[in-house]
C-alpha cells in the first residue's frame, strides 16, 4: 500500500523535472489518522461543535446543496444526538486523500433516527497536517 503511494508522487516529480534540486518531503497520512479526522467532524457536529482546527482555513461544506459555516454542517444532523458511521471507503493518493462515508444521526431528544452521506477531500496544510478542505453531505427525502 505504501508503494502505491510513493509511486504517484515520485513519478510526478520526475515528470515536471523534480529530478534536481532539493526534494520536497511528501506527507504520508495512515487511515486511521484520516478516519480519526473525519470521525471527529461527523462528532462534534452532532454535539454543535466547530472544531474548526479540522478544517482548512477555505474549507467548503455543502449540506443537501447549501454552504453550511456552523454546526450542523451535515445534512441529516441535528443538535442532541449522536452519530455513527456505518460504512466508508478512503483512498490517498499523493498529497490528496478522500473519503465516502455513510452515517447514521440518533437524536437523544426525540425517538429518531436519520441517515446521510457525506464525501470529503482532505489535504495537508502549509506544516504537514491533513486538514478537510471539502466535504459535500446529503440526505435520502
Amino acid at each position: 500500500m505504501i508503494t502505491r503511494r510513493l509511486c504517484f508522487p515520485l513519478l510526478l516529480a520526475l515528470a515536471c523535472g523534480g529530478g534536481s534540486g532539493t526534494a520536497v518531503p511528501m506527507p504520508i497520512a495512515s487511515d486511521d489518522r484520516l478516519s480519526e479526522i473525519i470521525a471527529a467532524a461527523l462528532d462534534s457536529d452532532a454535539r454543535a461543535e466547530s472544531a474548526d482546527t479540522l478544517y482548512a482555513s477555505d474549507a467548503v461544506i455543502v449540506a443537501d446543496g447549501e454552504n453550511r459555516f456552523a454546526p450542523p454542517r451535515y445534512a441529516s444532523i441535528g443538535s442532541g444526538g449522536a452519530v455513527a458511521i456505518t460504512t466508508s471507503r478512503l483512498e490517498v493518493r499523493g498529497m490528496v486523500a478522500w473519503a465516502q462515508v455513510e452515517y447514521r444521526w440518533m437524536s437523544t431528544r426525540e425517538s429518531s433516527v436519520r441517515e446521510g452521506h457525506v464525501t470529503f477531500v482532505l489535504a495537508p496544510d502549509e506544516r504537514g497536517a491533513w486538514r478537510i478542505r471539502h466535504a459535500h453531505s446529503s440526505s435520502p427525502h
